[in-house]
């Protein structure tokens, strides 16, 4: 039997499971049809030990991306919505008019998974630089310097060795 699709909005707050059970924070922006049905996400570099009932906004200092995620696992309930409010500060990471009026071309849509990868490795739970670019992760970060400092990184890293 099919799971329920999961209806969800700009202003939604949601948790995304880490790799040891614990959370981050992400919210959603805004829904874009016109970019392969994507939503428009930030992210935070607070992690949770246990699920809170209710987020805020995700404030500026802990911003850490602003994302075209693919939806499956908002629509499936995997990132779980907690509840909804004002969109955190976003407009200055991403200029989506300009985006719009280009059609979306060249923007890039990350897979939800891989973005649940990358908070998992910003909170060093899994290397840094374990994709086929080392720098993958880097290119995520709204600023370079939201990299935490002291990531864990696998040398040496075989092409194809992903987390």
């Amino acid at each position: 039997m099919a799971k329920k699709k999961i209806k969800w909005q700009a202003g939604d707050n949601f948790l995304v499971p880490l790799e040891d059970g614990s959370y981050s924070q992400g919210q959603v922006l805004t829904y874009e049809v016109q970019a392969l049905n994507s939503a428009v996400c930030a992210f935070s570099g607070v992690r949770f030990e246990s699920a809170p009932d209710h987020l805020d906004a995700i404030p500026e200092k802990d911003l850490i991306a602003v994302l075209f995620v693919t939806r499956d696992l908002l629509d499936s309930g995997r990132w779980h919505i907690v509840s909804n409010g004002p969109t955190a500060p976003w407009q200055k990471f991403l200029d989506i008019g300009e985006l719009k009026s280009k059609g979306f071309i060249g923007v890039t849509i990350h897979g939800s998974g891989i973005v649940a990868n990358f908070l998992s490795a910003f909170h060093k739970l899994l290397p840094w630089n374990c994709y086929r670019d080392p720098a993958y992760f880097d290119k995520l970060l709204i600023s370079p310097d939201r990299r935490p400092a002291d990531v864990v990184l696998k040398p040496g890293a075989p092409a194809l060795d992903f987390c």
